[in-house]
């Protein structure tokens, strides 16, 4: 580092950090960007990034076995190093883009942080003129009495493969669990997924289980729900002992994937600064991203969900204030979800506490849906008033279209506004047009759909 002061300090260069670093950068301060490991954090080089990449792949695979007239098949050591080469290729952007911005990239790791310093494993010290902000991001939890290494991996392990092993046991149906076991079986991995839960996506809505459910298991993947692990042996293979419904199995693999949730980095020194824990160890914020006067955070240490666009939003908040722009988190802001398998599941949570309906129809009617072969379903959320209050769409490409519902649940829109938009024809974002209109008992294409009372 080329001097020991900044006017802003960021601590993280992920999606909570990276972001902030950019802005006020570009606005001509000072920005000294403290990373251990790999600009752009767990997102671009463990996670986001190079899980769609393999997923990308895994679609292609299964593409290509689904047409009798098309020979040949993927390398599946070869989709790895294309993942991790587009997720190396994305990093240098990151970089780049800092250094063109005239951000300081410190190559160190921040161990803790006393009054508008923060102090370096190199033993050195970077004081902040006017903030700083943590975005120190997440870590894998692990199995009570399990350590990484060998044939027990974590997230960061999954990315590190050379090849996908022929046997899998993935502990943990969430996100991460679903994602990469529908990625390794489409590649020919024999997978078996243990979920505690009595179903896959337990925080979903259940049509989204069952999709996934349906999903792997059509891949050839075995899913285990109601079931836990009670011990792992390691020796030529792994055994894992699994309490399931019907008595104890036992497990072999060539790999064990941990994905059962994270916890928060919390960066020692943040309470003596004035910042505040929640009961699960998140840094409690404000609207503006302020944990403490001059102490500001973003991403996976300010709680759920830890996602990578919900960070990117918060460090860009924070950047707006710590630039005395007074700016804050919309109090009832809707954040999308994807789980990227195919189909895609994509839904927007309605707030806690809701009570309506969930109005859905199948995709199938849709010039688009028939042109691709893929079914699906589009719902929404509708509160008593007649506002948009979230959604859920199943059907390829999903993601894309979610942001849709999203910005009108944030505004809770009336319905009329969602049933007067004009969507391009033909693609599946149609549908969700479709599902206003069959919500205002106007059903123009679909002959039915489902009312689910909710609350």
């Amino acid at each position: 580092m080329t001097a020991n002061t900044a006017d802003v300090i960021v601590v993280g260069g992920g999606p909570g950090g990276y972001p902030a670093a950019l802005r006020l950068a570009s606005e001509g301060l000072k920005v000294a960007l403290i990373e251990k490991g790999l600009v752009g954090g767990e997102c671009t080089n463990y996670g986001c990034v190079p899980s769609k990449a393999l997923l990308r792949a895994s679609r292609i695979s299964i593409n290509i076995s689904e047409l009798d007239w098309v020979s040949g098949s993927l390398d599946p050591g070869k989709v790895f190093d294309w993942a991790r080469h587009v997720a190396s290729t994305v990093r240098g952007s990151l970089e780049s883009l800092l250094e063109k911005r005239g951000a300081e990239i410190v190559r160190d790791e921040a161990i803790s942080l006393h009054d508008r310093c923060v102090r370096l494993s190199s033993g050195r010290e970077v004081c902040a003129e006017r903030a700083i902000l943590v975005a120190t991001g997440s870590r894998p939890k692990m199995l009570p009495g399990v350590e990484v290494g060998g044939s027990i991996i974590d997230n960061r392990g999954f990315f590190s493969l050379e090849t996908p092993p022929d046997s899998m046991i993935i502990v943990g149906g969430g996100y991460v669990g679903v994602e990469a076991g529908f990625t390794l079986a489409s590649l020919g991995t024999k997978v078996t997924i243990v979920e505690m839960m009595p179903r896959l996506l337990p925080s979903m809505e259940r049509e989204a289980s069952l999709t996934a459910m349906r999903a792997l298991t059509s891949l050839g993947a075995e899913v285990l729900t109601n079931s836990t692990v009670s011990s792992i042996d390691i020796a030529e293979r792994v055994r894992a002992r699994v309490e399931t419904p019907r008595g104890e199995r036992v497990l072999e693999a060539d790999k064990l994937l941990v994905a059962i949730g994270r916890l928060p980095n919390v960066l020692p020194g943040m309470e003596e600064a004035g910042a505040e824990l929640d009961s699960s160890g998140y840094v409690r914020v404000d609207c503006h991203m302020m944990a403490a006067p001059g102490l500001y955070a973003a991403g996976d240490i300010t709680g759920p969900p830890l996602l990578a666009h919900k960070a990117m939003l918060e460090s860009l908040v924070a950047a707006e204030n710590i630039l005395d722009r007074e700016t804050c988190v919309p109090e009832n802001l809707a954040i999308p979800e994807v789980v990227f398998i195919r189909p895609e599941i994509a839904r927007v949570a309605p707030p806690r506490g809701f009570r309506g309906e969930l109005v859905r129809i199948r995709v199938d009617a849709l010039a688009r849906s028939r042109i691709e072969g893929e079914g699906g379903y589009a719902g929404l959320y509708i509160d008593a008033e007649g506002r948009i209050r979230g959604g859920i769409l199943i059907f390829e490409g999903a993601g894309e279209s979610i942001g849709l519902i999203a910005r009108l649940a944030s505004d809770a829109a009336p319905l009329e506004s969602l049933e007067w938009t004009v969507l391009p024809h033909p693609t599946m974002s149609e549908s969700i047009v479709e599902a206003a209109h069959y919500a205002a008992d106007k059903p123009v294409h679909v002959l039915g759909g489902v009312r689910k009372r909710v609350g």
